[in-house]
């Protein structure tokens, strides 16, 4: 029977030292959190080795960092999947998370630290905004949904059924086949099966339309907001960015699982969470001279 898949990126734990320290010359910021104090965290900073990923503070908001040996980072999976696992590591502590685009880096600049160059420019210019977007999130979390259908076999013929042009072009094809050399096919035939594969791709992203939206339907009462992302291939027709209450995360999944239950053997229901809210959320930090 189709089940809710849940699956987590995982952090790899590291020594926590007694106080955050200084960063020189240059640091990789991963988000901002709600925090008042100096911390280091005992996660994996994406430039091992370097030093510890701990807060840069001002005011009750805080900057999360670690010391950066280089300018750019590369955008490949272990170096998201090391962004990513901060944040989460930060939410398992139980802080709100406003993730800051990936490959930001503060530097020196005219003798001015980058942590300095962060609390003036970031933390304290733009105070307010944080403020309130830290407000926005407190207690809620992201969760990535995928519905993907079983047996493509079967959603064609339903697409086939339902759809009367299709139904008639496709039989006259399969008339006109039968009456001619399987080696030989003619403009004509050749123009009808580029517009029967039309008609049939059409068909197929509305069906994924109405699927998504009766999806959506059945879970939006327990949804604060929600993102559609690309989908993938003619077998998915939901990818979807979920924000939910942490506190209903669990109703979440039942609710899921009731409805893989009740699609049993059409649909594959997938998900993944809790989540920083990355779909609804990402600073984008710019640096002045």
């Amino acid at each position: 029977m189709p089940t809710t898949l849940v699956d987590k990126a995982k952090t790899v734990a590291r020594p926590m030292r007694e106080c955050a320290g200084k960063t020189e010359g240059r640091c990789y910021i991963y988000c901002i959190i709600d925090c008042d104090e100096p911390k280091n965290f005992g996660c994996q900073a994406i430039d091992s080795g370097s030093g510890d990923v701990h807060t840069v503070v001002k005011g009750g908001i805080a900057a999360v960092v670690s010391p950066s040996s280089q300018e750019k980072y590369a955008i490949n999976r272990q170096n998201t999947l090391l962004h990513q696992c901060v944040m989460e590591y930060l939410m398992e502590q139980g802080h709100t998370v406003l993730p800051v685009k990936f490959d930001t880096i503060a530097e020196e600049k005219n003798g001015v630290g980058p942590e300095e160059r962060i609390v003036h420019q970031v933390l304290a210019k733009r105070f307010d905004e944080i403020s309130s977007l830290l407000e926005a999130m407190r207690g809620r979390a992201e969760m990535g949904l995928k519905a993907l259908w079983r047996d493509m076999s079967t959603i064609f013929r339903e697409i086939v059924k339902s759809d009367a042009q299709i139904m008639r072009l496709r039989s006259k094809i399969v008339r006109q086949s039968s009456l001619e050399p399987r080696d030989q096919i003619g403009r004509a035939q050749f123009a009808m099966r580029v517009k029967l594969g039309e008609l049939v791709k059409r068909a197929l992203d509305t069906k994924k339309e109405q699927e998504e939206r009766a999806l959506l339907d059945a879970i939006r009462n327990i949804v604060v907001d929600f993102r559609k992302n690309k989908t993938f291939g003619d077998q998915m027709f939901a990818n979807l960015a979920i924000l939910v209450e942490k506190s209903r995360i669990e109703e979440f999944d039942r609710r899921l699982n009731g409805l893989a239950d009740a699609i049993q053997g059409r649909v594959n229901l997938r998900y993944v969470g809790p989540l920083p809210p990355s779909s609804f959320i990402e600073l984008v930090i710019k640096w002045e001279e």
